[in-house]
């Protein structure tokens, strides 16, 4: 008895840690670089997939490519416009990233990785009220356990360190 009992509290223990695995995705990543489907993001089209394949790889370029085919094939995806944002700006393409942020947050007022990464580039370009407001946004629309709104954060504080 005392067996059946061990086993079966090592069942009810271990259990959750298998599915919080299971549901985890496979990416590594915690910093803001990657723009690959983890935080949830699940990339239904081919185009996305080899878009965000793309980014991990950092072939910009190709993503670029690839991403201006997925927005002029569905110009009212908030998330094609995100990742094309998030190419730009990490291609060091400043003017173009921002209008793509600012097309995906029109298309999806409330999509937080847009935010989170305009705001990363707002830092980029010395702006930082503007990050700030983009993180007030954020702390409206996230109560707990918000990735984008803490990563902006902490973005946001190592800038302010260094200023």
């Amino acid at each position: 008895m005392r067996v059946f009992l061990s086993f079966c509290f090592a069942i009810l223990v271990l259990m959750p840690l298998s599915v919080n695995a299971a549901g985890t995705s496979s990416s590594s990543s915690s910093s803001s670089s990657d723009a690959s489907n983890d935080n949830g993001y699940s990339y239904t089209t081919y185009g996305m997939r080899m878009a965000a394949s793309y980014i991990e790889d950092g072939s910009f370029t190709k993503a670029i490519s690839q991403l201006n085919k997925e927005v002029e094939r569905r110009p009212d995806d908030a998330d094609a416009w995100n990742l094309l944002g998030f190419s730009l700006r990490k291609s060091g393409n400043y003017q173009d990233a921002e209008k793509a942020y600012t097309k995906a947050l029109n298309i999806d007022p409330k999509h937080t990785r847009a935010m989170e990464y305009m705001g990363e580039l707002y830092l980029t370009l010395d702006m930082p009220d503007k990050t700030k407001a983009l993180l007030d946004r954020l702390n409206d629309l996230c109560s707990f356990n918000c990735k984008d709104r803490d990563m902006l954060k902490k973005a946001l504080a190592a800038y302010e360190a260094k200023n």
